[in-house]
């Protein structure tokens, strides 16, 4: 890259206002990147879908159609009825798994909080893991998951030489977990107010499932229980994960 040959485009939670992100693009123009424009990431994404054929969102863009965003911080709501869009976020993403997953193996481990106490600075690597283990739930929900984790291949330290943390999955053992932490309930709740409150009940025809983590096997019967929507109006993009940063591409 050269000060001449690319520009920038930013992409935002959906739940940012105008404020929010004229200030982002002023801190990217203060940094010296060369700033072009910002949009939301779920309006990226609906970019991204239409173009995709087999989405059933062209047919449906005049009636009603939302992307449906699962980021890691955010879960992002765009919908779209002919000139009439509208964009709003909410503070569920899919990080709060993970935090689930390592609170709940905190609970009956009393080496993760010796070494946190220990290594506070490396908490980080320990949610990173319990992240990688939810990847690996996701990307096969049908099949046990079992991973050991030992503290000794993090840190040098005999204290820690025989301390572990271990994730065992059985099929929907997470998805489990999750409904009786409250967390399924958080998105439900979401996707029921967005519906009622910020698009007033207006029809919703498709959806279109976009974000890494919108591999979670429990949120497509979600989308079809507080959407009333058919597993043929529900579309996911072959790779979820480049979504959003395609479809910023391509309103840049």
């Amino acid at each position: 890259f050269t000060d001449n040959n690319h520009v920038v485009y930013i992409a935002t939670p959906s739940g940012w206002d105008d404020n929010a992100k004229n200030l982002y693009c002023q801190m990217a123009a203060k940094a010296g990147l060369p700033i072009a424009g910002i949009t939301s990431e779920s309006r990226a994404a609906f970019v991204k879908a239409q173009q995709d054929v087999s989405s059933g969102l062209p047919q449906y863009i005049d009636k009603g159609a939302i992307v449906f965003d699962m980021g890691s911080s955010t879960l992002d709501f765009t919908y779209l009825q002919e000139n009439n869009i509208k964009d709003y976020g909410y503070d569920c993403g899919a990080s709060q798994v993970e935090k689930n997953i390592y609170a709940d193996l905190r609970e009956d481990n009393d080496d993760i909080v010796a070494f946190e106490k220990q290594y506070p600075n490396l908490i980080s690597k320990l949610l990173f893991e319990a992240r990688c283990a939810k990847e690996g739930v996701y990307f096969h929900p049908d099949t046990r998951y079992k991973k050991t984790i030992n503290f000794e291949d993090i840190v040098d330290d005999e204290e820690f030489e025989d301390a572990k943390m271990k994730f065992v999955f059985q099929p929907g053992a997470l998805n489990q977990m999750l409904d009786e932490k409250g967390y399924i309930g958080d998105i439900r709740s979401a996707m029921l107010d967005f519906k009622n409150n910020h698009i007033s009940g207006n029809p919703i025809h498709v959806a279109f499932m976009t974000g890494g983590a919108s591999r979670m096997d429990f949120l497509k019967p979600l989308i079809k229980e507080c959407w009333n929507l058919a597993d043929d109006r529900i579309y996911c993009d072959q790779d979820p994960s480049l979504t959003i940063s395609r479809g910023v591409a391509e309103v840049a």
